[in-house]
């Protein structure tokens, strides 16, 4: 796609400025059947590529992205809106700095899992290495403390960085285990405490934990989009319900549990049916609860006698399988009832710094000499006095400007440049995102950000290595 198309189509989309209400439940507009026909789930052959992003799995595995996982900028843009209503300015960000930074060949197609094969992504730049996927992003994009992925340092395995680590998927899980199906919810609420508490376990294991302003945004986000794009929406719940099927269908995970009566083995009979084809979306909750049996086993079908994929992870007695790469969209669900901007995002990530004062005080920064050791960089001294202190970014929107500011023009010095032997093209791209953030009314700086002072920090200089990718 030409760079002046997609710079024109940044300043018609900021124009309709993305300021949205909710409306009122619309299922004819809202509602998906994805039991047939062309975005039926079908799951990744053995080629196809899948990477960190559930969502983008998700997209791949139901054709609104190519199935091999290799997508175009337009294709990004276009699947991100008619799935998840994704707004105009925020998909348009994803995409463009998404595809930048992974070492995109030709600075339109993008892998959204690991190094894509030449004969379908070809290469028209010069470049420094070979183009390695969004799987490759850690720190640039990617960042520590996801939802349900682990960090890349702590065992030096890509794996972790791709892939559910169950003991992530089960903390999150159990925050609303305790409930029956119709009254669990993972909100904004619940996603704020979960973020805090990943943060923190990051902070306290990770020696090379490092978290950028746009780290801390991306990581906000990833965690609210859960919510926030992945929920359904029904009459009952029409500003959306993230239910444990929903959740576990979303992150493809199957849980069940050894305790329970014998009739409950085929997991329909006694306990909620959790199978992940998201058949909770069917009914109403009322109806769905009187189906909950709440033993010791929290409602879960009992676990097949012989499926040693089933592994225990958590507190609370379960056990849980994950098939990697293989997320998808419920059957029966349906999206929100608006696009969701930044500005609206900004909303759960404002408060998630006030409910939870360690993620303003563990961003910006990083362990220096091994676990528990983070020390801040100095927001003043970094922004040229543009922003004057950390309290700074809980008014307005300061908090998503400074982020924004940080990947766009850090861009090129940190990341670009060790990609490409010529950078502009991909620089171009990243830069032409601007003008569909003026309507935050961020404060905008004088100049480059003071990038040196990421130096001292060992997770930050690894990443720029790319060591782990390198095989």
């Amino acid at each position: 796609m030409k760079l002046l198309t997609i710079i024109g189509s940044l300043v018609a989309g900021a124009v309709a400025s993305p300021l949205l209400k909710k409306s009122d439940f619309n299922a004819t507009k809202q509602c998906f059947d994805l039991t047939c026909g062309e975005h039926k789930f079908v799951p990744p052959g053995p080629k196809d590529l899948r990477g960190p992003c559930p969502g983008l799995n998700a997209l791949a595995n139901h054709n609104y992205l190519p199935h091999n996982g290799i997508a175009s900028y337009q294709q990004l843009l276009d699947a991100q809106q008619k799935a998840y209503a994704l707004g105009n300015d925020t998909r348009h960000l994803l995409a463009a700095y998404g595809l930048a930074l992974s070492g995109s060949g030709d600075v339109d197609l993008m892998s959204i899992g690991g190094p894509p094969p030449e004969d379908l992504a070809h290469i028209t730049e010069q470049m420094k290495r070979r183009p390695l996927g969004l799987g490759s992003e850690h720190v640039a994009f990617e960042s520590d403390s996801s939802p349900t992925r682990g960090d890349l340092y702590i065992r030096n395995s890509t794996d972790d960085v791709q892939q559910v680590v169950l003991e992530n998927f089960a903390q999150l899980y159990e925050k609303q285990d305790v409930q029956c199906p119709g009254n669990a919810n993972y909100d904004n609420t619940v996603m704020g405490l979960h973020r805090a508490e990943r943060i923190n376990e990051s902070v306290a294991r990770n020696p090379d934990f490092f978290l950028t302003p746009f780290g801390a945004l991306a990581n906000g986000a990833a965690h609210h989009f859960i919510f926030e794009l992945m929920a359904n929406h029904t009459e009952e719940h029409p500003d959306g319900i993230m239910d444990p099927i929903t959740l576990a269908t979303t992150f493809a995970v199957e849980i069940c549990d050894d305790r329970g009566d014998e009739e409950e083995e085929d997991g329909k009979k006694g306990g909620w049916e959790h199978s992940w084809h998201g058949r909770s979306n069917k009914e109403p909750s009322s109806k769905r609860d009187d189906h909950c049996v709440r033993h010791a086993n929290h409602g879960h079908p009992r676990c097949p006698k012989h499926d040693d994929e089933f592994k225990p992870a958590g507190t609370h007695g379960h056990k849980y399988k994950y098939k990697p790469g293989h997320e998808r969209i419920p059957d029966n669900w349906c999206t929100r009832p608006t696009e969701l901007s930044l500005a609206d995002l900004q909303t759960p990530l404002i408060q998630d710094l006030i409910r939870h004062p360690t993620i303003l005080h563990h961003m910006n920064g990083g362990n220096t000499n091994g676990p528990a050791t983070f020390q801040q960089i100095n927001i003043s001294e970094y922004t040229n006095g543009v922003y004057p202190s950390y309290d700074f970014l809980l008014r307005d929107n300061n908090f998503a400007c400074l982020g924004l500011f940080q990947a766009v023009f850090d861009a090129r010095r940190v990341w670009l440049e060790g990609m490409y032997v010529n950078a502009s093209r991909a620089e171009a791209l990243v830069k032409a995102q601007v003008p569909l953030f003026e309507y935050l009314g961020c404060p905008v700086p004088t100049g480059p950000f003071e990038v040196e002072l990421f130096e001292g920090f060992g997770g930050f200089r690894r990443s720029q290595t790319w060591e782990e990718w390198a095989e």
